[in-house]
């Protein structure tokens, strides 16, 4: 999960990895270390995932990571293999709008039409319905 979590913060713009390591505590809870993170991102740099840029701030070099083409190409391939364990493991709570089909996980509005019950993402589909 850590190079998903790598991969989805550089799909928004470059940063380097005190950053990244800041966002992924922000979205997960809980800090991961620097030996967990500059690890991922020199092999994900290795296979041409990711290109790094030296800038000097002050007296510090900070190394800045940004997505390369592959990146990309490798990151919405590991979102459809997410969104697929996802869609299996939460399949049956996943409720489609009978009006506009978004699809919902929570907060259905649950109306009976012709007998038949049926979900729909707000009052106003289903008044439309």
């Amino acid at each position: 999960t850590t190079k998903y979590f790598i991969l989805n913060e550089l799909s928004r713009r470059e940063m380097h990895g005190y950053e990244l390591i800041a966002r992924i505590e922000k979205i997960t809870g809980k800090r991961p270390s620097a030996g967990q993170i500059y690890p991922v991102l020199k092999q994900m740099q290795s296979l041409g995932y990711l290109a790094v840029k030296t800038r000097t701030t002050g007296r510090k070099k900070v190394k800045y990571y940004k997505l390369t083409v592959s990146g990309r190409q490798f990151y919405g391939a590991m979102n459809k293999r997410f969104e697929a364990m996802i869609r299996a493991a939460l399949g049956e709570k996943i409720k489609i709008c009978a009006h506009c089909s978004c699809e919902m996980l929570k907060g259905a509005y649950t109306k009976t039409i012709g007998g038949k019950k049926l979900h729909f993402c707000c009052v106003s589909c289903a008044s439309s319905y």
